[in-house]
């Protein structure tokens, strides 16, 4: 069996951690998944209306967060220069995700 289908450990995609994203736009982004699916299940006009509308109001309030987000940090850290040309080189230079690991392969033989 093992030859057949050999079990292999899929890696979950990595992504930016989002500290802006609060619980109501989590709950505001599954519904714009809904309506999303719901439009393409479909193909009505108004299904696609009111993905877009909901689409248009989701990233309004996703650019207000960031921008209150990152409002905040650089206010709070003013003062100290080390600190705000540390949140600027993140903002102009992200992190890449991390790679995932081989350790889980070593294991294998």
């Amino acid at each position: 069996m093992d030859l057949l289908c050999p079990l292999s450990t899929k890696h979950r995609k990595t992504s930016y951690p989002a500290p802006w994203l609060s619980d109501v736009l989590r709950n505001n982004q599954r519904e714009l998944r809904s309506a999303e699916r719901k439009w393409k299940k479909s193909q009505l006009d108004t299904d696609l209306i009111s993905y877009r509308t909901l689409l248009s109001k989701f990233s309004l309030d996703v650019t207000s967060a960031k921008t209150s987000f990152y409002k905040e940090k650089l206010e709070a850290s003013a003062q100290d220069p080390r600190k705000l040309h540390n949140i600027f080189l993140s903002l102009l230079n992200p992190l890449a995700p991390p790679a995932p690991s081989c350790s889980i392969l070593q294991g294998w033989r």
